[in-house]
């Protein structure tokens, strides 16, 4: 009986290049998006995060802002398509009503959003 032998595998003489080999700089951590507003001292979301790009566009128009221009700046500062900008506005309007109210379990608390008709304004503690 003839003894059966596992198949060897040829390794390739050429390595894989990585983005160290080719000298590319490495960020760490989640890269900084610029949004063109101050970040707020009242913002309980953390740097950097969609919920907390909505809470500071609110927080920087005292007087309010409009539904409709308020998904155009949070598109433009998170860099995502409408839909899902307007999916993140979502979450921090859930605030109503009070500080500590009823809302998205994602949406911290210490702020509420004052609604009229279609102007909204952020109220803080």
């Amino acid at each position: 009986m003839k003894k059966k032998s596992a198949s060897k595998r040829v390794k390739s003489t050429k390595l894989k290049r990585t983005s160290k080999a080719r000298g590319a700089k490495q960020t760490a951590g989640k890269r900084n998006r610029k949004i063109g507003v101050p970040r707020s001292p009242q913002n309980p979301f953390r740097l950097g995060s969609a919920y907390g790009a909505v809470f500071d566009i609110l927080a920087s128009h005292p007087d309010g802002i409009s539904r409709q221009d308020l998904l155009k700046l949070t598109a433009k500062a998170t860099g995502k398509d409408a839909t899902h900008a307007g999916f993140d506005m979502a979450v921090v309007l859930s605030a109503r009503d009070s500080l500590n109210g009823e809302r998205h379990r994602s949406c911290a608390s210490g702020f509420y959003v004052c609604r009229e008709n279609d102007h909204l304004s952020l109220k803080t503690s």
